[in-house]
């Protein structure tokens, strides 16, 4: 990724929209809807996120590559995918008035911050698959997160 080979990948076009939400404010979250009234959120499905956080994938690629040294180069790859989910978070907005504190373009620093000071490297618990299958090998960090036997 951008962090090594001074490239950021970028697969397909980039036009393709995703929501993004800082996992801070979605753990806040989960405490605010553990605290909140039963009757705004009996049987309610919350999309967790805002409305100004759906962003296509090139321009989180360009905050990526602008918060990078020597500003790397976004490298497209793979087949164009038309997929996007730009997603509405009125419901989470109006229930249960949360909004985000967090910004991806604050995430994106925080992250280059880490990698450029050394606080950050790359290892298991920058990559997701390898993170998940170090949880579920029975390790500390796993069993720290498990409830009646699941990883929460």
């Amino acid at each position: 990724g951008g962090l090594t080979d001074r490239r950021v990948p970028l697969a397909r076009d980039g036009g393709q929209w995703r929501p993004f939400v800082d996992v801070r404010d979605a753990a806040r979250l989960i405490g605010d809807v553990l605290e909140a009234p039963i009757d705004r959120i009996a049987g309610e499905l919350f999309n967790v996120g805002s409305d100004d956080q759906n962003y296509p994938l090139r321009a989180v690629a360009e905050t990526v590559s602008a918060n990078l040294e020597g500003r790397p180069e976004i490298a497209l790859y793979g087949d164009p995918d038309r997929r996007s989910y730009r997603v509405d978070f009125s419901r989470v907005r109006d229930r249960l008035g949360f909004h985000p504190r967090h910004t991806i373009d604050r995430a994106v620093r925080e992250i280059a911050d880490g990698w450029t000071d050394g606080s950050l490297r790359r290892g298991p618990i920058t990559e997701t698959v390898r993170w998940y299958r170090h949880l579920l090998s029975g390790s500390p960090e796993g069993e720290a997160v498990r409830l009646r036997g699941v990883i929460l």
